[in-house]
């Protein structure tokens, strides 16, 4: 029965199979690989959905599922002989995927280890499906909607970050539909297969409700952002002003409001006594302020206003604003004129630098980092570009990149597993380029504040390999690093590596390339977790439940 199973897959699969087919032959005969190699994953996903739709197809057409359960095959028998040949079938065009992929070094949109939780997500949900619904291509909409929509949903309460972690967690929960169909399957008789329907169908519509109810009640519905001073305070900052947490015991904090005003807050940056913060949901003609709110008395002042027309255009928080010496630099917008430039706050006259940017060629930008040696400012591009723009307001990009490192005036440009070091002087101008399947180890969470230092090191690897990236002599050695890197940064000379782990985040701290210490920090905080990094420590949060780590406890 197997065998048959496999050949009926094969020919009802051949289209979508050929059509991959010819859409990776055209890859190799043309240059528009970019826009062809991303409707592989399309198809792809098609593949598997129709291989879990149609595992019933033929019974179902032919009015046969009665005749179906009248043999004397078990349940669990007959779900095994028709999932096992369809399972084999899906797993080996994806490892071919994977190879091909990898071989030749294919644009994608997702990351390969991410696309194969779609995959496979697609290929179960699609099978719970295939007895109730009799249109594929509905079963392929509606799949595409669970799996894409709870992980975008997901997404919406990590604050818009994505992540393999985000990604996996969403379609995990989603296995309670083929698990629900499993059960109704094994107590299906032969009864009117509406019963059938009805029983699935209204017990999966339950389950989808739970699933988004929990996941909204796990998060914070009303804060912005959480903050970790340089002391070892924190703060939370929303719509109702500031929130302060006291510490109550060692790690677990407690809610303690220290200051209200009828202000969303967004931060900054930190300097000595105070935090910099910006109105950030002024209604109406509202202005932007930037305020000083100083840490010890809780006082709220005016430091900045912006210019009619122009406002602050926002990255992560923390990273809005860059500190160079006594100076701030930030990009401001004017929606009306369409134009860009930085300012930079050093006192009661800031200084202006109008940027030639056109915005129909690099859509969405930020300023992520300021050199003073030139002056030189770095943005990213939301078209995965980078620009760089100087104080007489020339602007050089859009370069394409997959992920950038800067250090100082140096830029690191990873693109399509190339690696590419510029010097950002009066010319800019290329060091070096490395060749290979390099990609950037990502840091997945966090806030940098100002005791944190741009690293010059970048953590790199390849299929198999970790390496450490140093700016300063431009060296690339091989380090034994675990696989998982959470974040990674440099503060006073060391350089940390931090791990998560299901109850927790390991640490380890390097100096001069040494491991001088490490230090495993368990959590008592159960159910769903947010991470977030900071130049003094690190916070977990359920939504309810807070607990700190300070570095200063092992350096």
């Amino acid at each position: 029965m197997i065998t048959i199973e496999l050949k009926k897959i094969l020919k009802e699969g051949l289209i979508i199979l050929l059509i991959l087919a010819a859409l990776f032959v055209a890859i190799l005969k043309t240059d528009k690989d970019s826009y062809i190699a991303p409707a592989i994953e399309l198809f792809l996903l098609l593949f598997a959905s129709f291989s879990g739709w149609a595992v019933f197809n033929r019974e179902r057409e032919e009015g046969a599922v009665e005749y179906m359960l009248s043999l004397p095959v078990s349940r669990p028998k007959l779900l095994f002989l028709k999932f096992l040949p369809r399972l084999l079938m899906i797993g080996g065009v994806i490892i071919l995927y994977g190879f091909l992929n990898r071989s030749f070094e294919l644009p994608s949109f997702f990351q390969y280890r991410d696309f194969i939780v779609f995959y496979f997500t697609f290929f179960l949900i699609s099978s719970s499906f295939s007895i109730s619904l009799r249109s594929f291509i509905g079963t392929f909409f509606l799949t595409a909607i669970l799996s894409g929509g709870i992980t975008f949903y997901n997404i919406i309460f990590d604050r818009g970050s994505i992540s393999s972690d985000t990604i996996l967690l969403s379609n995990l929960t989603l296995l309670a539909l083929p698990l629900l169909f499993f059960i109704c399957f094994f107590r299906f008789d032969l009864k009117p297969l509406f019963r059938f329907n009805l029983r699935f169908i209204g017990f999966s519509s339950l389950i989808i409700l739970a699933i988004i109810g929990y996941r909204f009640l796990q998060v914070e519905k009303s804060f912005c952002k959480h903050l970790l001073t340089s002391e070892g305070n924190v703060y939370r900052m929303s719509p109702r002003g500031v929130e302060y947490l006291k510490t109550s015991g060692v790690d677990y904090l407690t809610n303690e409001i220290a200051f209200k005003h009828n202000k969303c807050l967004w931060p900054l940056i930190e300097k000595d006594n105070l935090l910099y913060v910006q109105n950030h949901r002024a209604k109406g003609s509202g202005k932007r302020d930037i305020y000083t709110f100083d840490k010890k008395n809780h006082s709220l002042k005016v430091y900045s206003s912006p210019e009619k027309g122009w406002a602050t255009v926002f990255s992560r928080a923390m990273n809005t604003v860059q500190a160079v010496g006594d100076s701030m630099y930030l990009l401001q917008k004017n929606g009306q004129k369409n134009k860009y430039r930085i300012i930079s706050l050093s006192g009661k006259n800031p200084k202006k630098y109008p940027l030639n940017i056109n915005p129909a060629v690099t859509g969405k930008i930020y300023l992520f980092h300021v050199s003073s040696e030139p002056l030189k400012f770095f943005m990213r591009s939301g078209k995965k570009g980078v620009l760089i723009g100087s104080a007489d307001g020339s602007v050089e990009g859009p370069f394409e990149a997959d992920a950038i490192s800067v250090w100082k005036n140096k830029l690191l440009l990873f693109r399509g597993g190339r690696i590419t070091l510029y010097s950002a002087g009066d010319e800019l101008k290329v060091e070096s380029v490395r060749e290979g399947e390099y990609r950037k180890i990502k840091r997945r969470s966090g806030s940098r504040m100002s005791d944190i230092e741009r690293s010059e090191n970048v953590v790199i690897r390849d299929r198999k390999n970790f390496y450490v990236f140093n700016f300063i002599d431009e060296s690339f050695k091989k380090k034994d690093i675990e696989r998982g890197l959470f974040f990674y940064f440099k503060k006073r000379g060391n350089f940390y590596l931090l791990h998560q782990r299901a109850d927790g985040i390991a640490i380890k701290i390097y100096r001069d390339n040494v491991l001088v210490s490490e230090k495993k920090w368990e959590t008592m905080i159960e159910g769903y977790k947010r991470t977030w990094v900071f130049g003094s420590g690190i916070i977990i949060s359920n939504g309810r439940q807070y607990e700190k780590f300070l570095f200063k406890n092992i350096e």
